[in-house]
């Protein structure tokens, strides 16, 4: 009698295991962070990174329709440009205030919006206005 009171005494009982999150681990922070956020981040900048860059070959073509000259030609890279850089410190602020997910979301919807609109441009200064304003939402990432 006394064995078998110390065999089930022995025995655990069988509890299914807690699934652990799979995470990344910031070795600044010492957080975990969810492999699958880092995988969003990752496909977010890149579909950001597409939708900016994706354009660039055809833009020279599609201005001389409009009958642009090489520097306006290069204006319009340079639209870009400058209101990227110059709207960054404005759009880090906002997402300090309002929440880095928030201001990622409406950069994404704002740069899409820009693209549709340089893509249904009808004259020179409708497409640059569109490409300024594509570069502010790229300011983001």
């Amino acid at each position: 009698a006394g064995s078998g009171a110390l065999r089930g005494a022995m025995q655990a009982p069988l509890l299914p295991a807690r699934p652990q999150p799979v995470a990344t681990y910031d070795l600044h922070t010492g957080l975990a962070v969810p492999r699958v956020a880092v995988a969003m981040v990752f496909l977010t900048i890149f579909m950001d990174t597409l939708a900016s860059t994706i354009s660039t070959p055809a833009l020279p073509y599609y201005a001389r329709e409009f009958g642009a000259s090489n520097a306006a030609i290069g204006y319009l890279f340079a639209a870009w440009s400058f209101t990227s850089t110059f709207c960054a410190p404005m759009l880090g602020r906002l997402s300090d205030r309002i929440g880095r997910k928030e201001v990622l979301l409406l950069s994404l919807v704002g740069s899409g919006v820009a693209n549709f609109g340089q893509a249904s441009a009808t004259s020179y200064w409708v497409l640059f206005v569109w490409r300024a304003l594509s570069g502010m939402w790229a300011a983001v990432t």
